[in-house]
């Protein structure tokens, strides 16, 4: 929980150390508390290997983990157009309005086969293999509610929006539906595949 993420502003990817635009307006600051991009707040770890001797020079490693993350928070922003700081600086809702991302899941495996060819030498060949169920989770989604100059709704619940969000424009305009974002919520980025990593090597 916090009102600031650090030296890097993942919402709009603005990377000024110490100078990013977190409190540059008063209006930018209605909302921000909450919980901040990188928060997990659950995860579970488990991993698991045994060695297995095969005769004298030769053995065989089997391994296997497993990770898993609660998903990151879901904003909605807006714009700011009166100072024109442009997309995503303005928290429409309270940090993590939006819900979270589902959980995230990996399962991976791990095989090596060692050969002690010499006294103090192993040969090793080993190969991983990452994301074993090939599953493609949700890992982002688009919080630009809209791209609209408008205002904070402050303390506000999604279903205040049609009723309370203005324009930052002094007109004190209702917010039109055409301006909302049509892919707000869609997702922009996805856990990576299954793949596969092929070693060798030398210990002595």
């Amino acid at each position: 929980m916090g009102n600031i993420d650090g030296l890097f502003r993942p919402e709009t990817a603005q990377l000024d150390p110490n100078a990013n635009s977190t409190f540059d307006l008063k209006q930018l600051l209605a909302n921000q508390y909450g919980p901040l991009a990188g928060d997990t707040t659950n995860v579970i770890k488990l991993y698991g290997a045994k060695v297995f001797p095969i005769g004298n020079p030769v053995s065989i490693t089997l391994g296997a983990a497993y990770n898993g993350a609660s998903g990151a928070p879901i904003n909605y922003l807006g714009a700011n157009r009166a100072q024109q700081y442009g997309p995503g600086e303005v928290y429409i809702l309270p940090r993590g309005s939006g819900g979270r991302l589902p959980w995230l899941n990996t399962f991976d495996l791990h095989a090596a086969v060692d050969w002690r060819f010499a006294q103090g030498w192993t040969l090793s060949f080993s190969v991983d293999c990452f994301n074993v169920f090939n599953w493609q989770q949700i890992t982002a989604v688009d919080n630009n509610y809209t791209f609209a100059g408008v205002l904070p709704v402050v303390n506000g619940k999604p279903s205040d929006l049609p009723s309370l969000l203005r324009y930052d424009d002094g007109s004190n305009r209702p917010f039109a539906q055409a301006d909302i974002n049509p892919n707000f919520l869609h997702a922009t980025g996805y856990q990576l595949p299954r793949a596969f990593r092929f070693g060798a090597k030398v210990s002595f």
